[in-house]
């Protein structure tokens, strides 16, 4: 189950990272990469129980992603308003700002660079998926 959860940061690592080189100055892009660093450190297990419902919610087009730009469009023309609405409102006001950032960051990449980014955020999905199955094996053993 950790190794799952690990990869998951992992990517969730780059992603961020990414987002901070093509936005070095962008402090709140900066905070945003730094709270998720510490996140990770301190509680791993915190970055996959929040990233991975999203996911989860649009895994047919996360999974369409690599095989179709309509999949792609569907992420950068979505505003995620719903979503963000039903988080909490401080957090909501960081999202909203960085959601254009990702999506202008995303756009820019080069067509390699585009790809590796599918693949991190499928990658992320399959390992929520498998954290979610380790998860529940282990308690319906610790229940048995």
């Amino acid at each position: 189950m950790d190794r799952f959860v690990e990869v998951f940061n992992r990517s969730l690592l780059i992603l961020a990272r990414n987002l901070v080189r093509q936005y070095p100055t962008d402090p709140v892009v900066g905070r945003t990469h730094q709270r998720i660093v510490t996140v990770v450190k301190i509680d791993p297990l915190l970055a996959i129980g929040i990233v991975g419902p999203y996911l989860m919610k649009y895994a047919d087009q996360v999974y369409a992603l690599e095989a179709s730009d309509n999949a792609e469009q569907f992420f950068l023309e979505n505003s995620f308003d719903a979503e963000i609405r039903e988080g909490d409102k401080q957090k909501a006001d960081t999202v909203m700002y960085l959601i254009p950032k990702v999506k202008e960051c995303a756009r820019s990449l080069p067509a390699e660079a585009k790809k590796e980014y599918k693949q991190h955020i499928i990658a992320m999905l399959d390992n929520y998926l498998e954290y979610k199955v380790a998860l529940a094996e282990s308690q319906a053993a610790r229940r048995a």
